[in-house]
């Protein structure tokens, strides 16, 4: 539980802030039978973390109407893998939790 909520709350502060949907999508799910956790970003307002995460290419698309000869640019975005360095910097926190459950468990 405590390792989910450091990851959770690095995650929101390392994504990135436009309508700041996508920090508020960022939760804890939690699996208590596996004894598991995922930190998860998403939902219907914030569909897009895996664009904002991998990045996208540049495209074209047609115009419609008189317009259809026309080429339009979507633009392109780089990537902003913004977990990772979420848990990158939480890592030495969890390396610790992880040692002092493993030690209570053995003594």
């Amino acid at each position: 539980n405590l390792i989910g909520d450091l990851v959770r709350d690095a995650a929101k502060a390392e994504a990135p802030r436009q309508t700041g949907e996508l920090r508020k999508s960022i939760k804890v799910r939690r699996y208590p039978a596996e004894r598991m956790v995922r930190v998860m970003a998403g939902n219907k307002k914030a569909w897009y973390p895996y664009l904002v995460i991998l990045g996208t290419i540049q495209r074209f698309t047609k115009g419609r109407g008189p317009r259809r000869f026309k080429k339009y640019s979507t633009g392109s975005t780089k990537p902003n893998n913004f977990f990772q360095r979420a848990f990158d910097r939480t890592l030495p926190e969890i390396k610790a939790i992880f040692g002092k459950t493993i030690k209570a468990e053995l003594s």
